[in-house]
């Protein structure tokens, strides 16, 4: 089972597109990153569609976040269907921090491999959901045309001073997932301790991603528009399924 280690850029994830705009503060930054539609679900460059009789989510393209749940000490889980091109992840973002990170944003430039931020820019709030991510993990595929993927899972270096960066420690593991089928995934967050397991299997407890206690927010699941589009099913959501 290969293994893969990954150093990646703050702003991995800013090809998914430019979030929407759900209103301005009196700061000027957004109040929301992203709007929601009538069944709860929102995202950036959010392409998704019901599955008309089969209970499915098509993801095409974007990053598609629930309005309600919170991933902070609770579970989920639902089954994907896995083709050799497809690049997929789950990101964990943070609301309970949200506030005071964007606050000192408001003065701050920060190098971002390969950009800049700087809150003089106009455009810049756009990005600033970036810098929410606690969590982020991408299954990816392999050129050997083996039977599984890799799963990479990293944390984000500090970027502000305060104390309020969240994830704490890395992990990646090589996934075993069968093609042109339907697999599963589950996530569960304990105290900190994110475990998740594939097709059944748990990860070892050395591949378990550790992320600070303190932090909460919204899940979401992106996929890469060329690879698109990710089938979704059974997504059960702290218990509950959606």
């Amino acid at each position: 089972m290969n293994r893969a280690i990954v150093a990646v850029g703050l702003c991995a994830l800013l090809i998914l597109g430019a979030a929407g705009c759900n209103g301005t503060k009196s700061n000027g930054l957004l109040a929301e990153d992203f709007t929601f539609d009538g069944s709860g679900w929102g995202g950036l460059n959010l392409k998704y569609a019901h599955v008309r009789g089969s209970g499915e989510l098509s993801l095409a393209s974007g990053v598609l976040f629930d309005r309600d749940f919170r991933w902070r000490n609770s579970e989920f889980s639902f089954e994907f269907f896995d083709r050799p091109d497809l690049v997929w992840g789950i990101v964990l973002l943070d609301d309970q921090f949200r506030e005071e990170r964007r606050r000192l944003l408001e003065n701050t430039v920060i190098k971002t491999a390969p950009s800049t931020y700087d809150p003089a820019h106009k455009s810049a709030a756009e990005y600033l959901w970036t810098f929410d991510r606690v969590l982020e993990i991408q299954l990816v595929p392999v050129s050997s045309g083996l039977g599984y993927k890799v799963l990479r899972g990293w944390w984000k270096s500090r970027i502000l001073k305060g104390g309020v960066e969240a994830v704490q420690t890395s992990g990646t593991k090589g996934a075993r997932i069968r093609r042109n089928a339907w697999n599963s995934f589950r996530m569960k967050v304990s105290a900190g301790e994110v475990e998740y397991a594939i097709n059944g299997v748990v990860c070892a407890e050395a591949h378990r991603l550790q992320v600070d206690r303190r932090t909460d927010g919204r899940l979401g699941l992106f996929v890469y528009q060329k690879g698109g589009p990710l089938l979704i099913r059974k997504l059960t959501l702290g218990g509950a399924p959606r």
